[in-house]
């Protein structure tokens, strides 16, 4: 089972700092648009998802994420405080299940995808307009209960779920029994301009 984490902050107008918080992973900053985003993008959480043979809504894994960040926790040897509950956001969730999409189909397992994608590019692409955004991706885990475990024993994945910084939220899997992983997680996080 494989995991891998990255934190994306950047300024209006692409300037600002990234970082990542997985050794390997690329370091990129990444323009933000201008114009702010006059379409809604949350849900009320009624809409029953299917990630990888796991039936829920999106409330349900809005509840999972928010479990986590109501607790003071330890990741790795950094203590972080309890913080504030996240929302969903449909956009946030396309941008995830694009790039597990991309993973699952194209045998690959990486923040960037093979077309040069990054968090930042997919969430523009999904018409999310942020000031920051990170992800995680996990591969092998047939359940979200396991992904869920595995990220919070992994102090980078988290320190993203732990980020006061974020606000916003997306989850997605695929599946493709022909590929090395069978299963490809992604979580978005992100909070508008």
């Amino acid at each position: 089972m494989m995991l891998c984490s990255t934190l994306m902050l950047t300024a209006c107008g692409g300037g600002g700092d990234s970082g990542s918080n997985h050794s390997g992973s690329d370091n990129t900053n990444t323009p933000t648009p201008d114009n702010p985003d006059p379409t809604p993008d949350t849900t009320t959480g009624s809409t029953t998802l299917s990630l990888c043979g796991n039936s829920t809504t999106e409330q349900q894994l809005v509840d999972r994420i928010n479990a986590v960040r109501r607790q003071g926790r330890s990741c790795g040897s950094t203590f972080y405080p309890a913080v504030g509950a996240l929302t969903w956001n449909t956009r946030l969730a396309n941008a995830a299940q694009g790039h597990s999409n991309d993973m699952a189909n194209n045998n690959y397992f990486a923040h960037e995808g093979l077309n040069g994608s990054t968090i930042g590019t997919r969430a523009t692409a999904a018409g999310y307009n942020f000031s920051v955004v990170g992800e995680n991706i996990a591969a092998g885990y047939n359940s979200i209960d396991e992904v869920m475990a595995g990220w919070i024993n992994s102090p980078g994945h988290c320190a993203n779920m732990m980020n006061a910084s974020f606000k916003e939220y997306g989850m997605a899997c695929a599946s493709n029994p022909n590929s090395t992983y069978k299963t490809y997680w992604t979580q978005e996080f992100g909070a508008r301009n």
